[in-house]
């Protein structure tokens, strides 16, 4: 039987074993090309059934500036967690972003023990800077979400990404949102 829980429950860990990029086991299933800016996957069933703030989802919707949220994306690289209206968002590197390799994904494993990685390959800062890869992993059997970080995430600190969740709240509310950058 699969967890529930708000976004008040989920916590921010560190941990230096076992960390980094997930595998795919096949080359997966790309969702936004390479170089592109302002780029959304539109929304995509990932294969199993996901509860995030006591709501269950089936399908996500990724976007090229670092963030992916469980319905249409309306693209934002203006990176505020505090002021992205009603959104429920999930967000490991939110900053404006354009694709280097692209956006791809795979879902791993078989019911109960499901794991959807959706792959960011993306340069930070729209043109500059060395290329990123993080992930964004989600676990059918606990409904844990993972943000994982390729070395070169490590070396390059953001300077304005926001990296953290959010929950659908009134809009124009600052809602409910946990930042996990400097934490």
């Amino acid at each position: 039987m699969a967890l529930t829980g708000t976004l008040d429950q989920y916590i921010l860990s560190s941990e230096t074993s076992g960390a980094g990029l997930l595998s795919f086991t096949g080359s997966g299933t790309s969702l936004v090309a390479g170089s592109t800016d302002e780029g959304t996957s539109g929304l995509f069933s990932f294969g199993f059934t996901f509860n995030f703030n006591e709501t269950n989802y089936t399908q996500i919707d990724v976007s090229s500036n670092g963030y992916a949220q469980f319905s249409t994306i309306t693209n934002d690289y203006i990176n505020n967690l505090t002021d992205v209206d009603s959104r429920i968002l999930l967000a490991p590197w939110w900053d404006d972003l354009r694709t280097n390799f692209g956006i791809t994904y795979e879902t791993q494993g078989t019911t109960p023990n499901q794991i959807c990685i959706i792959k960011y390959s993306v340069y930070s800062y729209y043109t500059s800077g060395s290329p990123l890869f993080f992930q964004i992993v989600l676990y059918e059997a606990t409904n844990n979400i993972e943000f994982r970080y390729s070395e070169t995430c490590v070396t390059n600190q953001p300077s304005v990404a926001s990296i953290g969740a959010k929950v659908n709240t009134t809009a124009g509310a600052s809602g409910n949102m946990r930042n996990f950058l400097g934490s």
